[in-house]
C-alpha cells in the first residue's frame, strides 16, 4: 500500500480511521506525507503513541493539512504528551490547518483530570491564525459539571478574553465554530 500511496502525488484526502495502525505505520505515513500534499488526514481511532503522531505531524508536507482528525488516536496515558505535540504543531507559522478534531472518549469520572490535555490544546490555539473549526468529543461524562465548566471557560477565554482590553485584542479572532462529535460515530463515512 505504501508504494501506491507514495506514487499518488495528487492525493488530497486520506482517511485511515479505525485501521488498528500503530507506531510502525506512523513512519510509513510520514513518508507518504513527505511525498504528497494531503489536505485532509484522518488518523482517528488507531493505536499510535504520541511519538507516532509527532512523527506524522513532523513530516515535510504536514503544513499542507487543512483538516486533521486525531480523535482517540493515542492511549489515555499519553494524552498530555499528545497535547504538547498538537500545541507545537498549532504554533507553527507555516501550517494551513482550518479544522482540528481531537479528544478522547476514554475519559470517565474516575479520571477527573482527563479533560486537562484538551484544555492545553484549546489554549495553544490562542496564537494560531488558521484554525476556524474545532471539534471536541461529546462524551457521556460531560454531564459532570466541573468538566463542562472547564471546557467552557477554556473556549470562552480563547475567543473572548475580557479580563483586560489587551487580552481582548489578543484573543483568537480566527476560530469560528466549536462543535462536538459523537463518541461513537463511524469515521469512515
Amino acid at each position: 500500500l505504501l508504494p501506491f500511496l507514495k506514487s499518488r502525488k495528487t492525493l488530497k484526502k486520506l482517511n485511515l480511521a479505525c485501521n488498528h495502525l500503530d507506531n510502525g505505520a506512523s513512519g510509513m505515513l510520514a513518508a507518504v506525507l513527505d511525498n504528497t500534499c494531503v489536505e485532509e488526514l484522518n488518523i482517528s481511532r488507531n493505536s499510535f503513541s504520541a511519538r507516532g503522531v509527532n512523527r506524522i505531524l513532523s513530516s515535510k508536507n504536514s503544513r499542507h493539512l487543512i483538516t486533521l482528525d486525531v480523535f482517540d488516536s493515542c492511549s489515555m496515558s499519553e494524552r498530555f504528551e499528545l497535547a504538547e505535540i498538537l500545541g507545537k504543531f498549532l504554533g507553527r507559522g507555516d501550517i494551513s490547518l482550518k479544522q482540528l478534531t481531537f479528544g478522547c472518549t476514554r475519559i470517565d469520572s474516575r479520571y477527573v483530570y482527563g479533560i486537562d490535555p484538551d484544555i492545553m490544546v484549546i489554549q495553544s490555539l490562542r496564537t494560531n491564525t488558521t484554525v476556524e473549526n474545532l471539534v471536541l468529543p461529546h462524551l457521556p461524562c460531560y454531564h459532570i459539571r466541573s468538566i463542562s465548566d472547564k471546557l467552557t471557560v477554556a473556549v470562552t477565554s480563547l475567543v473572548c478574553n475580557t479580563s483586560s482590553f489587551e487580552e481582548l485584542c489578543q484573543s483568537n479572532h480566527t476560530l469560528r465554530k466549536v462543535s462536538t462529535i459523537s463518541a461513537n460515530p463511524d469515521p469512515r463515512e
